[in-house]
């Protein structure tokens, strides 16, 4: 969790991992596994590349949402949360 920093991942395999920013990016690389996430940011961007397909729920009031072939599934169903409030949000 982080106020203005960003936030860089690589090879997450955690059971659960969370990450938090209000101004800063938040970047993972090939994240994977069998693992629930949730990502927000009030105004930077996230960006995912994922090994594994998930089931991906994404919201953003202003920003630009670009999902490749993965599943938008309603919010209670996702293993996998994003939310950002300007920012834009990129899971490949």
């Amino acid at each position: 969790q982080t106020t203005s920093g960003e936030v860089e991942a690589t090879d997450t395999e955690a059971a659960y991992f969370t990450a938090q920013t209000t101004s800063g990016d938040i970047e993972l690389t090939r994240s994977g596994a069998e693992i629930s996430m949730l990502l927000r940011s009030v105004s930077g961007d996230i960006d995912v590349l994922a090994r594994t397909v998930y089931s991906l729920y994404t919201e953003t009031v202003s920003g630009e949402v670009r999902v490749k072939r993965h599943e938008q599934v309603r919010q209670d169903i996702a293993n996998c949360k994003v939310f950002t409030t300007s920012g834009d949000i990129s899971v490949a």
